[in-house]
């Protein structure tokens, strides 16, 4: 028993104050460890992101190159940096220019299929972060 000149705190008193501090340690640190996780995961795609540009350029010049038939489906791979990529694209559709008229014949004459509209996946990976883009890509045969 405690007299009047002894004061202090209740085993349930400290007991509860404990539980009460074990949980608000605990949800700070859940609190904290999902920023740091969330934050890790943006700086990867931010590092992928910025090369995204060099990437697709390269993808289309290579596009560009190798669309010289009458293939419907190309592929490749390559790597900028640490960032290595995946590419695959299919043909949506080809087109032809418009009809121009013979001024001898006062005819049209149909152009041959020359502009191409290409569906292409993208597959990104750095260190074990992956991303895929998909976009679409127009190729045309070059000035003479």
């Amino acid at each position: 028993m405690l007299s009047d000149n002894q004061r202090g705190f209740t085993l349930i008193e400290v007991l509860i104050a404990g539980v009460i501090l074990f949980m608000v340690i605990a949800t700070t640190t859940l609190v904290y460890r999902s920023a740091l996780l969330s934050s890790r995961k943006a700086e990867q795609v931010m590092a992928m992101s910025g090369f995204l540009p060099i990437i697709i350029k390269n993808v289309n010049e290579e596009l560009q190159q190798q669309d010289r038939g009458s293939s419907t489906r190309f592929h490749g791979e390559g790597k900028v940096l640490q960032v290595s990529y995946q590419w695959s694209a299919t043909l949506l559709q080809a087109k032809s220019a418009m009809s121009v008229i013979d001024s001898f014949s006062g005819e049209f004459i149909k152009q041959p299929p020359r502009y191409r509209l290409w569906q292409v996946e993208l597959e990104l990976k750095s260190g074990s972060g992956q991303r895929q883009y998909q976009y679409e890509y127009l190729t045309y045969p070059a000035p003479p």
